[in-house]
């Protein structure tokens, strides 16, 4: 933290004011995860200003600005857990899930347990490196005594141009299944394919890096930040065609 500016016990998250109170330091109040972030994106600040220094003349000050300013893209990951092995995932009282969270800074939603549930919810927000991180750490806890298998929501209006962008290695097999299995948390959309890989550990993670490059590609508006694709409800389609007639 010394690189920062900042004293041997001064906490990075503690330079957070309250907006209404700037005499008020309301780091405290911020949760491990989010603390996380916010060192991140102090070391990244660090980073760019080293390459302030080190940018060469003829690269313009606009230019060499708008980058240093340009927005973290931002990436969405779902995947489906056997409600077996939500727990690994989870850990005793959410220490794995916070482990996770504090280690990589993503933001992480898991459905609740409930009864007649077989398939439960979990969803990765972050910066697609950070979501790669999570992901692995998740496909780890996953197979903890039992053959790596993971199931990825793909969003159905995305599924076609990222399949086309990902080439499997030969380890990893994949079944592509229209929909969502039978008793699956009702928090998912209907609007998914599950796609379920199977292979060594390693390989695995290096495939789901693949499917986040590849979704990303596919669904980052200009912002960079990954949105779903809008699926108009059969209400609206029968709205539409009454209006074709």
């Amino acid at each position: 933290l010394g690189q920062l500016g900042f004293q041997e016990k001064q906490m990075t998250h503690m330079c957070v004011e309250d907006p209404v109170d700037p005499t008020d330091n309301v780091g405290r109040n911020l949760r491990s995860y989010e603390r996380t972030l916010i060192h991140m994106e102090f070391v990244r600040a660090s980073s760019m200003m080293s390459e302030r220094k080190m940018a060469t003349a003829a690269r313009s000050s606009l230019s060499l600005w708008e980058s240093m300013c340009e927005k973290p893209k931002f990436l969405i990951l779902q995947f489906l857990v056997p409600g077996s092995r939500m727990g690994a995932v989870i850990g005793s009282k959410g220490a794995n899930m916070e482990k996770i969270k504090n280690t990589t800074g993503v933001r992480m939603v898991a459905s609740p347990k409930k009864a007649g549930v077989d398939w439960r919810y979990l969803r990765l927000d972050g910066i697609p490196e950070r979501v790669s991180n999570a992901a692995f750490m998740v496909l780890r806890k996953i197979s903890i005594g039992r053959p790596p298998e993971v199931s990825v929501l793909i969003p159905s209006a995305h599924l076609e141009p990222v399949m086309k962008l990902i080439v499997l290695p030969r380890s990893v097999t994949v079944r592509v299944r229209e929909g969502l299995p039978e008793k699956t948390s009702a928090s998912v959309s209907e609007h998914n394919h599950t796609v379920v890989l199977v292979g060594p550990l390693r390989a695995l993670g290096r495939v789901l890096k693949l499917f986040i490059g590849a979704l990303h590609t596919v669904g980052a508006n200009e912002d960079g930040q990954y949105k779903f694709p809008i699926i108009p409800d059969d209400d609206d389609k029968e709205e539409e065609e009454e209006e074709e007639e």
